[in-house]
């Protein structure tokens, strides 16, 4: 949009500014309005441009991997207003450069299993001219939990059995315990790998055993 304001004036030198200046989300630049000479019976132009400067949208990714989880975000994208996938940065943090309107982040592809997703800001986000905001997407790898059967001949048999795993955050001494580990592999009697949010029951027999990771 472009207007014109022609004004009649004495010859001389001339110094022009824009009133009420800035104006949030807008930059303001100027050409030919310092030390502007309009001789006699002549004119000379200043071009003041104000120009809409674009909305800044960043996308961050938090991965706790606090239970075993081993996913990077890289594993990770997300779609705007439905548009196509953007991949994370290695670092987590993706900054889009868009324009003033409302938008809306969610993550796309297929979902990595023991991992729950949440998200911090990510609907209905209002970005002003020259604005910033920031959705973060955070995905939490979840415990697996492993549960031990304890067999016994005869069923009645009363002796307290106990098991162990080293460096679980847990241990159970009676049938049916569950024992929450993080991911990885423990060995018994039984040798079963553990994704995170995963559960595994393997059988087991005879009365006594440990488990060391």
């Amino acid at each position: 949009f472009d207007s014109a304001e022609h004004f009649n004036t004495a010859m001389g030198t001339y110094n022009v500014v824009e009133m009420n200046t800035p104006i949030a989300g807008y930059a303001t630049s100027y050409a030919g309005c310092e030390n502007a000479v309009v001789p006699n019976g002549g004119s000379a132009t200043c071009i003041i441009t104000n120009d809409d400067q674009p909305a800044t949208l960043i996308v961050e990714k938090v991965l706790p991997n606090n239970n075993g989880g081993d996913a990077n975000p890289e594993d990770f994208s997300f779609s705007v207003n439905g548009d196509n996938p953007v991949d994370f940065q290695g670092d987590g943090s993706n900054s889009l450069t868009v324009n003033a309107g409302i938008y809306n982040v969610v993550e796309t592809g297929t979902s990595i299993t023991g991992y729950t997703t949440t998200y911090n800001n990510c609907a209905n986000i209002n970005l002003p001219l020259g604005g910033t905001a920031t959705c973060t997407i955070t995905n939490d790898d979840q415990p697996g939990h492993l549960i031990v059967h304890k067999v016994t001949n005869p069923v009645n048999d009363s002796t307290v059995f106990s098991i162990t795993l080293d460096s679980a955050p847990a241990s159970g001494n009676v049938s049916g315990t569950v024992v929450w580990v993080r991911g990885g592999k423990f060995g018994m009697t039984f040798d079963v790998e553990i994704e995170p949010g995963e559960a595994r029951k393997p059988v087991g027999s005879g009365k006594s055993g440990s488990g060391v990771p």
